[in-house]
């Protein structure tokens, strides 16, 4: 029996580490304000599942999201686009802004526009235990947590 056991628990250890080592793609914890543009890139590419925003006047205001996904693309024209649904609700190109946060230090926000040319803004704060954390840039504002889509 402890044959078996051990054999299933060293079985289970590398499988597990076998697929982490296999897929460069996945990133479970780094902090991105302070990385550069092209290394925030790296990290944002692809297809990212909404599954919640807190934040609001209260700072403790939570949505939930069930079938929202955001799509980051960096060719030619770096684009941010939001998917609800099946229907794409947004699509814009996306410019780079480096924000002042504190004496010296800066973070580099994305910003975008809504179909109506309203601008708005994030920035990505970390991916902590495979969670994106984008932040929007104000006082009063959300945080909207994203897991990487397949």
């Amino acid at each position: 029996m402890k044959k078996i056991y051990l054999s299933l628990m060293s079985l289970l250890t590398i499988s597990s580490c076998y697929y982490h080592d296999s897929d460069p793609t996945v990133v479970q914890n780094v902090i991105l304000y302070n990385k550069s543009v092209p290394t925030i890139k790296s990290y944002l590419a692809g297809k990212w599942k909404l599954n919640y925003k807190i934040g609001g006047l209260s700072g403790n205001q939570r949505t939930d999201y069930f079938s929202t996904f955001y799509d980051f693309e960096f060719l030619a024209v770096d684009t941010f686009s939001r998917i609800d649904s099946g229907k794409v609700t947004i699509n814009s190109p996306i410019s780079w802004l480096k924000f002042p946060v504190f004496a010296n230090d800066s973070i580099y926000v994305i910003e975008y526009k809504l179909p109506n040319g309203v601008e708005l803004a994030f920035y990505p704060k970390e991916i902590k235990s495979g969670v994106l954390d984008l932040v929007e840039p104000c006082p009063d504002c959300y945080s909207y947590f994203l897991m990487r889509a397949n």
